[in-house]
């Protein structure tokens, strides 16, 4: 394989994992929105309920206070299982990113030669930091 052919691979797949990358994103946000307005709306049913049923509207506590809102908002209730889904975060992310850099340098070594190895030190970088910021992150 010529060098400009391993150039033209590594071009287009980085505007494609950029591309997915983004995709990814924005379906994430936009799954996440319904999420919350399905809660939001099943909260309003219940609160409708309870006044229906003679409960003071006063006396109903707000919606934020319901605690399947705070699931929902949080992901996590408790400060310590926020900073345990974070640090797993980081790690995944990490880890990766660690390989996808592995492999990449692995691949233009073998398939481009000794010239564009160093692709791959950028993902891989961003990895190691991405472990080591994980270790930062106390789970008490």
């Amino acid at each position: 394989m010529h060098g400009e052919d391993v150039g033209a691979m590594v071009i287009v797949g980085g505007v494609m994992l950029g591309g997915l990358s983004i995709g990814g994103g924005f379906l994430s946000a936009i799954l996440r929105s319904r999420q919350r307005q399905s809660i939001a709306e099943m909260i309003q049913r219940e609160r409708i309920a309870m006044i229906e049923r003679g409960t003071e509207p006063d006396k109903l506590p707000a919606m934020q206070s319901h605690p399947l809102w705070a699931a929902v908002e949080n992901g996590a209730v408790t400060e310590r299982q926020l900073a345990a889904r974070r640090r797993q975060g980081l790690i995944v992310a990490g880890l990766l990113f660690t390989c996808f850099g592995l492999a990449l340098g692995l691949l233009l070594a073998k398939l481009a030669g000794d010239n564009v190895w160093a692709v791959g030190a950028l993902p891989l970088s961003i990895g190691v930091a991405l472990l080591l910021s994980s270790s930062f992150i106390k789970a008490e």
